[in-house]
Order: C-alpha cells, then sequence, then structure tokens
C-alpha cells in the first residue's frame, strides 16, 4: 500500500491544478481498487451543499452539476458525521439518495470516507461497485489513508485561493477567509513578505545515472554549501539571541551530517539513481516517520527536515542562493515558516509570523 500511495503523491503534486490532481486521484483510486466507480465531493460553504469535484465512472457531464445537501444521501451522511460508511446494497439504505444526472443507478456497494483537514470535513471520497458486496477492511484503509493524505492539498488549495466551488455554469464572486491559531498573544501590523521554498522534493523526477562517482561528490557539495550557509546564519544570530535560542542550529548540523540522512542518500546513488533523485525518497521517506510520530513537537520538526532536503536540492540543480531584502516592519508569510528562514530575518525588523501550516509547537 506504501508503494501505491507514494506513486499516488507524486502524480498529485506533479499536477498543475487541483482539478488535475482530483482527477489523478479518481483514476488511480479507481483502478488500484478495481471498482466501477471513485469520486471527490467538496463542500460548497456558500450553498452548504456537496458539490460533484471530479468522477471516474458516473457521467462526466455531472461534475460541478451534481450536488446534495449537506445531510443529504449517503455522502451527507458520511460529510455530516465525519464517519465511514461501507455498504452492499446501497440503493435500500434509508438515507440513499438517487442523482439521477450521475449514472448511478447500476450500482450496488457504497464506500465513502470523510476528508478532515484539522477537525473540518473538507469533503467525501467514494468508490461504488455494481456488485453487492462490503469493501474489505483493506480497502477502507487505502480510502481513510488517501482522503488522509488529500486533506493538506484541498485546504492549501482553499486558503490560497486556487479552489473555486461553483456549478460550471457561472463563477460566483469568492472572499478568503482565514482561520489561525494563535503561537504568541500579541497584535502588530507590517509589511507582508511572501517566502516561497527553495525547491521543490516532490516534483524531482526519477532518474538513472550510469555516473555514481559524480553524483556522489555533486551530493557532498551541495551538503557542504548548506552546512556552511546554516553555521553563517547561526553565527549572525549569535549577536543578537542567547547561545539556547541558536542551539537548533547546531542540531540541524547534526542532522546534516548524521548517517541515516546523507549515508541512505549515497547508498542510493551507488545503486544508479541520480543525486535529486535518490535525496527526494530518503528525505520524503524521514519526513513520513516524523509525521507519524505521536509527539506533537517531534512530528512538528518533519517540517524543518524537509526544508533541509529543499535547501541541499536547490544546491544540486544549482540554484543560485537568493538574497532577500527585508522591510523594516516584515511579516514573514510561507507555507512552512522554518528556523532557517527566521535566521535570515534582522530580529530588528520581524513583527510576526503567518504560516500557513504547522502549530504552536512550530
Amino acid at each position: 500500500m506504501l508503494d501505491i500511495l507514494r506513486r499516488l503523491v507524486q502524480a498529485v503534486t506533479d499536477a498543475a491544478t487541483l482539478d488535475e490532481a482530483l482527477t489523478i486521484i479518481v483514476t488511480r483510486i479507481k483502478d488500484t481498487m478495481q471498482t466501477g466507480v471513485c469520486s471527490v465531493y467538496l463542500l460548497d460553504e456558500s450553498t452548504d451543499r456537496w458539490l460533484l469535484m471530479a468522477t471516474d465512472g458516473l457521467n462526466p457531464d455531472s461534475v460541478r452539476q451534481a450536488s446534495l445537501a449537506k445531510t443529504e444521501g449517503l455522502v451527507g451522511t458520511v460529510g455530516s458525521r465525519g464517519e465511514l460508511v461501507n455498504l452492499d446494497d446501497a440503493p435500500n439504505h434509508p438515507a440513499f439518495r438517487f442523482l439521477q444526472e450521475t449514472g448511478e443507478e447500476i450500482f450496488q456497494s457504497f464506500l465513502g470516507v470523510p476528508i478532515v483537514h484539522q477537525r473540518q470535513i473538507l469533503g467525501v471520497l467514494v468508490v461504488q461497485q455494481t456488485t453487492q458486496r462490503k469493501f474489505s477492511d483493506d480497502e477502507e484503509a487505502l480510502l481513510v489513508t488517501v482522503a488522509a493524505q488529500i486533506s493538506a492539498l484541498i485546504a492549501h488549495a482553499k486558503v490560497s485561493g486556487r479552489l473555486h466551488l461553483s456549478h460550471a455554469d457561472g463563477e460566483k464572486p469568492i472572499d478568503i477567509h482565514f482561520k489561525g491559531v494563535a503561537g504568541v498573544a500579541g497584535v502588530t501590523t507590517g509589511t507582508a513578505f511572501v517566502r516561497q521554498p527553495p525547491a521543490n522534493l516532490r516534483r524531482v523526477k526519477d532518474a538513472r545515472t550510469d555516473q555514481p562517482e559524480h553524483e556522489l561528490d555533486e551530493f557532498q557539495a551541495a551538503l557542504g554549501e548548506v552546512k556552511a550557509e546554516l553555521r553563517q546564519i547561526s553565527d549572525s544570530l549569535a549577536e543578537h539571541l542567547a547561545r539556547k535560542e541558536t542551539a537548533l542550529f547546531d542540531t540541524y548540523l547534526r542532522m546534516l551530517e548524521d548517517h541515516t540522512l546523507s549515508g541512505e542518500v549515497c547508498q542510493r546513488i551507488r545503486s544508479g539513481e541520480t543525486a535529486p533523485t535518490a535525496l527526494k525518497y530518503v528525505v520524503l521517506d524521514l519526513v513520513a516517520r516524523f509525521e507519524a510520530m505521536d509527539d506533537a513537537y517531534l512530528k512538528e520538526r518533519a517540517t524543518d527536515l524537509m526544508d533541509l532536503g529543499r535547501r541541499i536540492l536547490a544546491k544540486l540543480l544549482h540554484e543560485q542562493s537568493e538574497h532577500f531584502e527585508y522591510p523594516n516592519d516584515v511579516i514573514l508569510v510561507a507555507e512552512d515558516v522554518t528556523p532557517v528562514m527566521l535566521g535570515e530575518v534582522d530580529t530588528r525588523s520581524l513583527k510576526a509570523i503567518v504560516s500557513i501550516k504547522g502549530s504552536a509547537n512550530s
């Protein structure tokens, strides 16, 4: 299942738009589970209805046309209760609501799971089958895991304004509201400065090499450059912060020197992978391990590890390090604000931090 999820996440990450990503999801899940249908419904908060956003198996003309009230049908049951529903005879269930425009009358079995992000139900992921059968525990686990993986993608598209939930016959004006969790109390004003990540590990295409020694040299050089940058940032911060505040950079340096990261990358390179490909798989695997931890603080360290991986990748791709001119009243905004990003900003100029992902432990 892990291999299936890895390939799915890679394909979804490479998608140019959310619509394309959702199409990939329903197609891959339908093929993997060998079902007749896979569909995604998302909650349109302006109408309080579940809107069919993507499907493989139902009438494609019903996409962005078919919808259900918030508590209507089996989709509404899954979404309103936030619970999985697994039925072998869906049409005879009291909550079943037939949508004629979808052409779903031939399907008997139904498995639906909620798409949840930070306790907010964003949508419902559904598979359907023509034969009457209960879906297995493994199939339930796969669908639940996929729903969890895509929840952040949908939430990010929503807050960034790339998710437009409207019927196909017309767009509606959209007001985007951001809800955050305060890490530190207080109120301030300033100039927002948006930081983009230095490189995207998930977009690295798999590649092989017949020159592993050259790739090893490239990787070691990139590693050395990142270490040098971290030491420089740490030294500059030492002038303004106590030693315990800069100790985190020593931890990052140890992470880069640890055999778990560099050793595994080198091992994969020797097996024939290019340095960027090897780095991608090792870092994403380590990130997944951190994210699976129960401890909230350790879970958030996955963000730091991803940032280090991106910085190494940028060096491997020979991208020039950017020097940013921050305003004197900067509010730092990023998808993931990391300590290294903070270290690049003059502490006297930093007014506030806004991170799309993360928590008060970040």
